[in-house]
């Protein structure tokens, strides 16, 4: 398990071809301006993927897979009360694996460039490309999103400052469009807040590469997928969320309700003890065989 390096590569080079490769969600719409608008976008493209090429370069780098398990919305919420928001490094991409494709995120620190609300930890910039499975569908809002006092309610809505800026900005067509899917990726982000600060629940681990402290790359004759995953992989670390294995937080749980019940397996699940910390209690199963036995569709990670 470990980033799509052909993605990556992909969004390195995009500046080759001017982005050509990159569709657009439907709320941007620069082409009902006329061909002289086009012409100028179509040059500012060009020095837009530069730039996130460069920051996409130099920056630390994590892959994290949610295509299996994930936490409730209740953990979350009562995870991140005590987790402070911010950017482990200062220039920081994320590639979120999900069940229908990717969600590659460049995330930049206030104070690396950025002059907005002031330079606070939970002061960034985020620019995201999606893709699907096969990296061969991929989707650029020409957008760099400023977030400032990011939280989640608990009801799971994302609350804070957001402020749309970058290329896009001057042609957007349904500004409510623009804040769910940034909202959505924040929500990605949030999760990735609580799986780094409990590792309780998070299988992580290195994969070597390139050093992600350099810049400059050869450009490549072409964007095939041939040419782009034969380009060298960055050093990058993994994240998987893991609610049965041994790691706890806490004390083992057992007992209790097991009396008159089925066997069932418990993931591993949040308890807050009387002087205020949580912790997530160790996986564990409950029951009787005698009374039956319960199967659950939990998705595993078995790589």
């Amino acid at each position: 398990m470990a980033m799509n390096n052909y993605i990556l590569q992909k969004i390195i080079h995009a500046y080759q071809n001017g982005g050509a490769d990159l569709c657009l969600p439907h709320y941007i719409d620069y082409e009902s301006h006329g061909d002289e608008v086009i012409l100028d976008v179509t040059k500012e493209r060009v020095h837009s993927l530069k730039l996130l090429s460069k920051g996409v370069q130099q920056s630390a780098k994590f892959f994290v897979d949610m295509s299996g398990e994930q936490l409730s919305g209740d953990e979350i919420f009562n995870c991140l009360s005590d987790v402070e928001i911010y950017l482990p490094y200062p220039v920081t991409f994320i590639q979120f694996k999900h069940e229908e494709g990717y969600v590659n995120s460049l995330f930049v620190e206030s104070g690396e460039g950025i002059d907005w609300k002031g330079n606070h930890p939970s002061n960034f910039m985020v620019s995201t490309i999606l893709s699907d499975l096969s990296g061969n569908q991929m989707t650029w809002d020409m957008l760099g999103y400023h977030h400032y006092d990011i939280e989640m309610s608990e009801d799971g809505i994302v609350t804070g400052e957001t402020k749309p800026m970058g290329l896009g900005s001057n042609f957007i067509s349904n500004l409510q469009s623009v804040i769910d899917f940034e909202s959505a990726v924040m929500k990605w982000y949030l999760k990735f807040m609580v799986m780094l600060n409990y590792p309780e629940i998070t299988v992580a681990d290195e994969v070597l590469g390139r050093p992600n402290n350099t810049f400059g790359h050869v450009p490549v004759k072409n964007m095939k997928r041939s040419t782009l995953i034969k380009k060298p992989k960055y050093q990058h670390k993994t994240l998987v969320l893991d609610m049965f294995g041994d790691k706890s937080g806490g004390e083992s749980c057992s007992g209790g309700r097991s009396k008159g019940t089925a066997f069932h397996s418990v993931r591993k699940h949040l308890r807050q003890y009387k002087n205020g910390k949580k912790v997530f209690v160790k996986a564990h199963f409950r029951g009787s065989k005698e009374v039956g036995m319960i199967f659950k569709d939990y998705k595993i990670d078995t790589e």
